[in-house]
C-alpha cells in the first residue's frame, strides 16, 4: 500500500494505491482507492484503475455518473422507458430522445403553469388530457382534492380508556321462578 496526499479543503478522506483481495487471491495490478464523503456525510469507497486523475476528479466523476443513473431510473419508472421497441442503435436513440422530449414538455408545463403538482402528476394529467383542450389540462393542473377526509383517525387503545360504569343492576332469575310467574 502507498498512501497518496489528500487535497486540503475537499471531501476526500483517503487516497491510496492498494492491492485488493486476500493473500491467496489478489488483483494482478494495483488499484487506486479513493474514499470521500458526500453532501449528507455518507462515506464512499471507490476502487479505480485511473491513476492519472486527481482524487477530487474521481469523486466528481462518480457523483455525475450516479446522477445519470438516477435520471435513467426515473425515465424507466415515470416515462415508461422499460421496454425497448428496437434493438437497432438508431431505434434506441429515437426512443430515448422521445422520452427526453416528453420529460422536457412535462417540466416546461410544470414550471410555466406554477402548479404544485409533482412532475409525475403533471405527466399523468398530460396523458389523460392529450386529446382534450388546453383549458381542460389547465383545470386538471389546478384541481383541488375532492376528498375532505382527514385520513385515518387514530383510535385510543383499550388499555388507555377507563372501563365504562354501568348504573344499572343485574338480577338473575331462576328457571323455577319463571315458570311460576308464567302460570
Amino acid at each position: 500500500e502507498k498512501e497518496l496526499p489528500v487535497p486540503a479543503n475537499t471531501n476526500i478522506v483517503r487516497d491510496a494505491i492498494v492491492q485488493l483481495g486476500s493473500t491467496f487471491r489478489q488483483t494482478e495490478k494495483p488499484l487506486r482507492l479513493v474514499e470521500f464523503l458526500d453532501d449528507q456525510g455518507r462515506k464512499y469507497r471507490l476502487a479505480t484503475s485511473c491513476l492519472d486523475l486527481d482524487a477530487t476528479e474521481v469523486a466528481e466523476i462518480y457523483r455525475q455518473r450516479w446522477l445519470i443513473e438516477l435520471f435513467f431510473k426515473w425515465m424507466k419508472q415515470h416515462l415508461r422507458l422499460v421496454k425497448l421497441y428496437s434493438y437497432e442503435p438508431q431505434g434506441v436513440w429515437n426512443q430515448i430522445f422521445l422520452a427526453l422530449i416528453t420529460y422536457a414538455i412535462a417540466m416546461h408545463i410544470q414550471l410555466e403553469s406554477g402548479t404544485k403538482l409533482s412532475l409525475w402528476d403533471v405527466l399523468q394529467s398530460l396523458r389523460s388530457c392529450w386529446y382534450k383542450t388546453w383549458n381542460i389540462l389547465e383545470n386538471e393542473l389546478y384541481l383541488l382534492p375532492t376528498r375532505k377526509s382527514r385520513g385515518r383517525q387514530q383510535r385510543a387503545s383499550p388499555m388507555d380508556k377507563e372501563s365504562p360504569r354501568l348504573l344499572t343492576t343485574v338480577g338473575i332469575m331462576k328457571p323455577s321462578s319463571l315458570k311460576k310467574k308464567g302460570k
